[in-house]
């Protein structure tokens, strides 16, 4: 997959893993909260994350369609570290455009 405007286009339709782990920590205000939403659409959550520790290890299943796009928000700066944004694909291909039709 790759990244465009800051988001993840998708191109199948179908229920796909998404999982965000690594690790981040706030870079002011201490006990001030961090909070993480990975978002599909415009403004529809898929997975927020309150972040108490410095690592984050969260996975949820999300149903999306053709020209949705996948990105990711923080509330506030912080400094990540292997922060990795997964998307896999668990619904057979059969509803994936060729890849001539994706662009």
């Amino acid at each position: 997959m790759n990244v465009r405007n800051l988001s993840i286009p998708i191109y199948c339709d179908g229920f796909y893993l998404v999982s965000l782990k690594g690790t981040i920590k706030a870079m002011s205000q201490r006990n001030a909260s961090l909070s993480l939403k990975v978002h599909k659409r415009s403004n529809e959550p898929i997975l927020h994350v309150k972040v108490t520790e410095e690592v984050v290890d969260s996975v949820t299943v999300s149903e999306m369609q053709f020209k949705d796009k996948v990105y990711l928000e923080a509330n506030r700066d912080a400094n990540y570290k292997d922060l990795k944004l997964g998307l896999f694909l668990l619904t057979p291909r059969l509803d994936c455009l060729l890849d001539e039709d994706k662009m």
